[in-house]
């Protein structure tokens, strides 16, 4: 028998405890919101830093797009991180 070492084995019981079964759908329109602030906090933090004019339709979208991208990302994973406890507001 093979025997795993003590660090295979901690890794495996913690992936195991942050992996996340099913959430609700409005679980993940949670997350979207606060990955969309977070967006536009970030494109508007750029905008006001670079001394450029940009198309506020064209940071809109791409602030719309991130946040989309990383909900996805974040159901795909299906890991439980802070992210999931400060959109159900149990920080």
């Amino acid at each position: 028998m093979k025997k795993k070492h003590h660090h295979q084995q901690h890794e495996h019981s913690v992936q195991s405890q942050k992996t996340i079964k099913h959430r609700p759908l409005s679980h993940y329109v949670k997350l979207f919101f606060v990955y969309l602030i977070a967006a536009i906090a970030l494109m508007s933090w750029i905008n006001i830093t670079t001394y450029e004019d940009f198309n506020p339709f064209w940071l809109t979208v791409l602030s719309f797009s991130s946040a989309l991208l990383a909900t996805l990302a974040h159901w795909f994973y299906g890991r439980h991180n802070r992210v999931d406890d400060f959109a159900e507001n149990e920080l």
